[in-house]
C-alpha cells in the first residue's frame, strides 16, 4: 500500500508540475494562431501598452502625426484608416498584433501583418470608407486588394494584410492561412511562446531557418565546419520596452547542440580583474570589460579550421597564438577618457614569458623597448606582398606597451602609461561607479556617457549614459535619456516631429 502510495503521489507530482509549465507559458490564440509553424520571424507589438505609453489621443492631434497617416494612406489606405482611429476599426486593442515572415522554397517571401478582430461589422465599414473594393468570394472569408500591390483578407475572428514580390497568388496563400487555424502553427512554438510571455513593448522573434535561405551564410557555416542541421532549430529574440526616462532592450538566445556548446566556449562566466582600480586615474566617458576563455577560444580555433588564419595575423605583429593562449588570462578592459586618450588592458597569466616574447619581438625589428616593461609599436608587416614588386604592406600603430602588476596596457597617448607606472590609478565618476556595481558579475560590460560627444552630433545630448551587459542568458541593452518625466517612447516621437518640422 505505500509503494502505491508513493507512484499515486508522484503520479499527480508530475501532472501538476506538467500544468504549471502548460500555464507558465500558454499557446495564444490570438491571430498568431493562423500563421504556420514554419514561419522564420514574428515581430509582436502590444498595441495597447504602446498606445497608452506613446499618449495616443493627444498624439494623433499633433500636426506631425497626422503628415503621417496622410503618408500611409498614399500607399495602404486601411493601414492608415487603423493608425488614424484604431478604437473604431474593429480591431481588437487587448490583443498582440504581430507581423510574421514567411519563406517558402518555391515562392517569393510573405510578409503578413495579422490582427485579432473585436468587431467584423466595424472593420467591414472602415474597409469601405477607404474606398477599397472587397472582391466577391465564395470562401467564407473577405478579400481585397490594396494599393501598394498588397492584399487582405479577414474572417470572423482575424485580419491579415500581406505584402510579396509574386502579387499572382497572394489570395491563395492568405486563403491558405485562414485555413491553418486547426494546423501546425508558429503559435506552438515553445521558443516564442516563452517570449511571448515576458514584459515587453516590442518583440523580435527569429528563426535560424530565416538565414538559412541565404547560400552565402549557408556556405560560411560550412567553411566553420557547421551543418545545415548544425544550424537549423537555433532561436533568438530581441525585446524593447519604453519606460518613463529610458529605454530597455533585451536579446535572449536560444540555442541548442554544437552552436550553443562552440558559444558557451568563447567566455567566462564573469569578469574576475578589478579594472576600475587599476586603470589610469581619470572620469572615463567610456568603459568597456570582458571575460574571454582563452582555452575555449583556442579549441574553437582548431575545430573550426581557423587557427591558421589567426596565426598568420598575429605573426605580423611579432607574437604567436600558443604564446598567447599560455600568457593571456582572457580578462580585458578598454576605457576611453575623450576622444583621443584610450586605454585597453589586458590580464596576464605569465607576465615573464609575456615579456620574453615582447623582447623576442624587439630583436626582430617590430618594437622599440623604451624601457624594461615599455615598449613602442613600428611599422609591422601586413603578410602578403603588396603588388608584383613584393614590397610588403604595412600599418603604422602609434602606440605604446606597458607590462605593470600582471596587466598589459597599450594606449596612443604615453601619459596613461606614466599614470600606471607612478600608481596613479583608480577610475571616479559616474560610468566608473556604475561599472562597479556589475563589471564583475557579467561576460561583458559596457558603460558610456554619449553626451560628452554632443559637439559632434546635438542629438547626443538628449542621452544620459547608454548600459550593455551580457551574461550566460543573454544581453541586455538600456538607454537612459535626458527626459525624466515623460515615457521615452512619447518622447523619442516628440524628438522626430521635431526633426522633421525643423527641416521643412
Amino acid at each position: 500500500m505505500k509503494l502505491l502510495r508513493l507512484i499515486t503521489l508522484g503520479l499527480l507530482a508530475a501532472l501538476v508540475i506538467s500544468l504549471s509549465s502548460c500555464q507558465k507559458d500558454p499557446v495564444p490564440t490570438d491571430s498568431l494562431a493562423y500563421i504556420p509553424a514554419h514561419a522564420a520571424s514574428v515581430s509582436t507589438f502590444n498595441l495597447q501598452q504602446l498606445m497608452d505609453k506613446a499618449d495616443y489621443p493627444t498624439l494623433v492631434q499633433t500636426p506631425g502625426f497626422q503628415k503621417m497617416v496622410s503618408e500611409i494612406a498614399e500607399d495602404n489606405p486601411t493601414l492608415a484608416a487603423i493608425v488614424a482611429n484604431p478604437e473604431q476599426s474593429g480591431v481588437d486593442l487587448s490583443q498582440n498584433v504581430y507581423l510574421s515572415t514567411l519563406l517558402s522554397d518555391t515562392d517569393e517571401p510573405l510578409m503578413v501583418f495579422s490582427a485579432s478582430l473585436s468587431d467584423t461589422a466595424a472593420f467591414g465599414r472602415m474597409i469601405r470608407s477607404t474606398e477599397i473594393k472587397a472582391l466577391p468570394a465564395s470562401q467564407p472569408f473577405n478579400y481585397a486588394t490594396t494599393p501598394d500591390d498588397g492584399a487582405m483578407a479577414w474572417n470572423g475572428e482575424v485580419a491579415l494584410l500581406a505584402v510579396s514580390q509574386n502579387k499572382d497568388d497572394v489570395q491563395g496563400r492568405l486563403k491558405a492561412l485562414l485555413d491553418n487555424s486547426s494546423k501546425a502553427s508558429v503559435a506552438q512554438n515553445t521558443s516564442l511562446r516563452k517570449h511571448l510571455n515576458g514584459d515587453y513593448d516590442l518583440l523580435n522573434w527569429l528563426s535560424s531557418d530565416f538565414i538559412l535561405r541565404s547560400e552565402k551564410i549557408k556556405s560560411g557555416g560550412a567553411l566553420l565546419n557547421y551543418s545545415e542541421k548544425d544550424l537549423q532549430g537555433q532561436h533568438m529574440a530581441h525585446t524593447l520596452t519604453f519606460e518613463k526616462g529610458y529605454v530597455n532592450s533585451e536579446v535572449a538566445l536560444d540555442l541548442q547542440g554544437q552552436i550553443k556548446n562552440d558559444l558557451s566556449m568563447l567566455f567566462k562566466d564573469e569578469v574576475e580583474t578589478d579594472f576600475a582600480t587599476l586603470a589610469p586615474a581619470g572620469t572615463p566617458m567610456f568603459m568597456l570589460t570582458a571575460a574571454f576563455d582563452i582555452t575555449g577560444l583556442n579549441q574553437l580555433l582548431i575545430e573550426k579550421y581557423t587557427k591558421g588564419m589567426a596565426e598568420e595575423s598575429l605573426a605580423a605583429f611579432g607574437f604567436d597564438v600558443e604564446g598567447l593562449i599560455d600568457e593571456l588570462d582572457g580578462d580585458i578592459m578598454l576605457a576611453a577618457y575623450d576622444e583621443l586618450n584610450i586605454i585597453f588592458a589586458a590580464k596576464l597569466k605569465d607576465e615573464a614569458r609575456f615579456l620574453n616574447n615582447l623582447n623576442a619581438a624587439v630583436a626582430e625589428g617590430s618594437l622599440d623597448q623604451l624601457s624594461d616593461r615599455r615598449f613602442r609599436f613600428l611599422k609591422f608587416r601586413k603578410g602578403a606582398p603588396a603588388d608584383s614588386t613584393g614590397q610588403s604592406q604595412g600599418i603604422d600603430i602609434d602606440g605604446q606597451i606597458l607590462i605593470q602588476d600582471g596587466l598589459l596596457y597599450l594606449a596612443s597617448n604615453p601619459d596613461l602609461l606614466k599614470q600606471v607606472e607612478s600608481g596613479d590609478t583608480g577610475l571616479t565618476g559616474t560610468v566608473a561607479d556604475a561599472m562597479g556595481e556589475v563589471m564583475m558579475e557579467q561576460i561583458f560590460t559596457a558603460i558610456g556617457t554619449p553626451a560628452a560627444l554632443s559637439k559632434w552630433d546635438d542629438d547626443l545630448r538628449r542621452i544620459e549614459d547608454v548600459r550593455a551587459g551580457a551574461t550566460r542568458e543573454g544581453v541586455q541593452f538600456r538607454v537612459d535619456l535626458e527626459e525624466k518625466e515623460m515615457n521615452s517612447l512619447r518622447y523619442l516621437i516628440e524628438q522626430i516631429q521635431e526633426e522633421e518640422a525643423s527641416e521643412l
